[in-house]
């Protein structure tokens, strides 16, 4: 229960902040073009800031959920640089990664460097540890939500199901070190199926039929996200 607390939490801080930046900027929009507010896309404003405020959720409740998705048997671990921080240093992480992806103004040098200097003192901050941790926090968010959107948008257009070759590689690949689950890729396939069709997917509380505008959208916010997450890996030092 207090897991679900904190995800509703995590929805709830970064929901708010996006229908206000979503809004004022579809504003300045209008004012140019001279249309009236009441001519706004609403709903769509309104799924977009649900949908990245999802997107930016499920990495956190992945981490933080009893019932964690568990890396396949054979596959070459690397080590958790996050299970060898104390307390208060897997905290601290956690909130500086939980501002950089939900607020476009919350990654600065000092950020970064007090992010690094986090990492370090695990002790086992080498290339391949940080990519993995990187992958294991933020890849569904950063990478693989992009590649669902994008096949998503193909099967909008071409009334099919899509499946890259680049999705399902980097879903085998989040598969074996645990970030994702069977059931949330099978039930993908079922989302990007009904997209395919036009049918309405669930998106927060409401059924949605997604279209190209939406999308776009979304694969916009998605890009930003990623090129904050990237700034944040990469050593300032």
């Amino acid at each position: 229960m207090s897991q679900l607390i904190l995800g509703i939490g995590y929805f709830l801080s970064s929901f708010l902040p996006w229908i206000v930046i979503l809004y004022f900027v579809m504003a300045v929009v209008h004012l140019v073009r001279k249309k009236k507010f009441k001519e706004m896309n609403h709903k769509a404003i309104l799924t977009v800031a649900i949908v990245v405020s999802i997107l930016a959720t499920i990495p956190f409740l992945i981490r933080n959920w009893e019932s964690k998705p568990v890396a396949k048997a054979g596959f070459e671990k690397h080590v958790n640089i996050e299970d060898k921080l104390s307390i208060e240093d897997k905290k601290r992480f956690q909130e500086i990664l939980l501002q950089v992806m939900q607020n476009p103004d919350g990654l600065n040098l000092p950020l970064r460097k007090e992010f690094w200097s986090i990492m370090e003192k695990s002790g086992e901050a080498t290339p391949k540890s940080i990519e993995y941790l990187k992958d294991l926090m933020t890849g569904i968010t950063s990478k693989y939500q992009r590649l669902f959107y994008e096949d998503a948008m193909l099967a909008l257009n071409k009334g099919t199901p899509e499946k890259s070759i680049a999705r399902e590689n980097y879903e085998k690949h989040l598969l074996e070190i645990g970030a994702i689950t069977d059931w949330r890729i099978k039930e993908n396939e079922r989302l990007i199926e009904k997209v395919a069709q036009q049918k309405p997917i669930p998106i927060g509380t409401q059924e949605i039929v997604l279209n190209e505008e939406m999308i776009k959208v979304v694969l916009s916010q998605l890009d930003v996200v990623a090129r904050r997450i990237d700034t944040l890996y990469t050593n300032p030092n």
